[in-house]
């Protein structure tokens, strides 16, 4: 399916928005709850998938998109769609702070890999499906933590970026990125994860270190300040506040 020739635009500095102009009969796909607002005489519809499939049948709704739902994520979009007889807007917004990235899948090949936090939304006709990483070192599921989708099709797709926008382009070149810090990627690239921790790590109640390895042709597109850095600084921050309380030290005393 060739994708609609939607208007979009890109407003703010750190903490962005997307507007995008519907033309009546035009649909664009979501990512559940980074709506902000929309005009009257847009309609939205839920999906499991990306609903490409109008009418996929049961096997179809448990085949290929449950295969996420099996893995524990959700995959649930949103479909808005102009039944006006006018332009229409609506406003979309990034899940943490930063930027909104825009990529033309036509200049890739017509595919990439992104972080499933990172979707923001794209035209309706480009095809959301699960991508399974290649592990190292036996990394346990529970820390498995940073699920990735492929994007294929024709079309301009919308993605967030924590903190500072960086994009690598290797030339049969190696690099190692922090799991969290990955927001998308180019197909053509070998990609391997694998996790990184000792005993020292876990007796402090950190998760393992997990890092991507990136090796071939391609470009990568990394953040900064991926939201799981964040929640990771506020936790510690919080707990330091207790032990500077007190709380600890008196706990022990009373006993």
């Amino acid at each position: 399916m060739t994708p609609q020739p939607i208007s979009y635009n890109i407003t703010g500095k750190t903490h962005q928005v997307l507007e995008v102009v519907l033309n009546p009969g035009e649909t664009i796909v979501a990512e559940a709850g980074t709506m902000v607002y929309m005009d009257d005489s847009i309609s939205y519809e839920i999906c499991l998938g990306d609903g490409s499939e109008p009418n996929p049948g049961i096997m179809g709704k448990i085949f290929p998109s449950g295969a996420k739902l099996l893995s524990g994520e959700t995959f649930f979009l949103t479909n808005f769609t102009n039944y006006g007889r006018g332009a229409r807007k609506i406003v979309f917004s990034a899940p943490y702070v930063g930027i909104i990235h825009r990529i033309n899948l036509e200049s890739f090949k017509n595919e990439v890999v992104m972080q499933r936090n990172a979707f923001i939304c794209a035209p309706k006709g480009v095809n959301l499906s699960p991508y399974y990483t290649f592990k190292k070192n036996g990394i346990n599921t529970k820390f498995e933590v940073i699920p990735f989708q492929k994007l294929g099709g024709v079309g301009e797709v919308h993605m967030a970026i924590g903190g500072l926008h960086i994009e690598r382009q290797l030339d049969n070149e190696t690099i190692h990125v922090d799991a969290a810090s990955i927001v998308a990627f180019e197909s053509t690239i070998d990609f391997s994860v694998e996790a990184k921790g000792n005993i020292k790590s876990m007796i402090l109640g950190n998760d393992p270190f997990i890092v991507g390895t990136f090796s071939g042709k391609g470009k990568i597109w990394i953040q900064s300040l991926p939201v799981k850095k964040m929640i990771q600084t506020i936790s510690t921050c919080i707990h330091q506040l207790h032990l500077d309380d007190g709380k600890l030290f008196g706990k022990f005393h009373e006993e």
